[in-house]
């Protein structure tokens, strides 16, 4: 059977028995007690997330296993109901399948999704515009850079350590995101260097500049590797 065969068999299905599955488990649903029912709900909830969700998960993955354990105990209920004719824990184990796949999308279920799309934007930042944006320290071109963003000097590894300016870090590698969120996070996982004043910039001697204040980003980690 073609994809097109099967999704206008599932459209006609739906139309022809639209409501119909819905309206008998809300009927069956209202005749439970409230206040058991709420219990038994929870108890299945707490149990999908202890069997499903890692246990150093951040409280967005778990908020989200919540989401799916309701879904699965929707499902066994409906079951109880015979309102479909699924096997016996059939509803869980999709469930959790749908979970497993939602969760594998993500790089690190310990960090929250925000700071990892975060720290992907300032990782993409320094690789998109590390030759054109950043002056090298100690190199003897005199070529004008545009649009500056700072400088980058070499490492102990052989790689670039970048020093961003702060206009440019908090407006622009930055945008959409709270920096100071950020910062703490790279900061744990040895991506920023401190200032010895425990500010999140700190001082640096720059070409032409002085001494200025910088974001000074070292080589970009992997963000899988990224404690909370």
């Amino acid at each position: 059977m073609f994809r097109s065969e099967f999704s206008q068999i599932l459209l006609e299905a739906s139309r022809d028995n639209y409501g119909v599955a819905l309206s008998f488990f809300v009927k069956k649903l209202v005749q439970l007690d409230r206040v058991q029912l709420r219990k038994r709900v929870q108890a299945f909830v707490g149990d999908f997330v202890g069997k499903y969700c890692p246990q150093d998960a951040s409280g967005q993955v778990i908020r989200v296993c919540q989401r799916f354990g309701l879904v699965a105990a929707a499902g066994s209920l409906a079951k109880e109901f015979r309102v479909v004719p699924w096997g016996k824990n059939e509803a869980e184990q999709a469930a959790a399948k749908c979970f497993a796949v939602w969760l594998d999308l993500r790089d690190n279920p310990t960090v929250p999704h925000e700071i990892l799309t975060g720290l992907a934007q300032i990782r993409q930042y320094l690789e998109q515009y590390g030759e054109s944006r950043f002056g090298k320290v100690g190199a003897t071109s005199t070529s004008t850079i545009s649009s500056r963003a700072g400088f980058k000097e070499v490492n102990a590894n052989g790689t670039y350590d970048y020093l961003v300016l702060p206009e440019v870090f908090t407006k622009l590698v930055c945008m959409g995101f709270y920096p100071k969120v950020l910062c703490e996070v790279m900061a744990n996982n040895g991506w920023l260097v401190k200032g010895n004043d425990g500010k999140n910039s700190t001082l640096k001697h720059v070409p032409g500049m002085d001494t200025k204040r910088v974001y000074y980003i070292k080589a970009p980690v992997d963000v899988r590797d990224l404690a909370k």
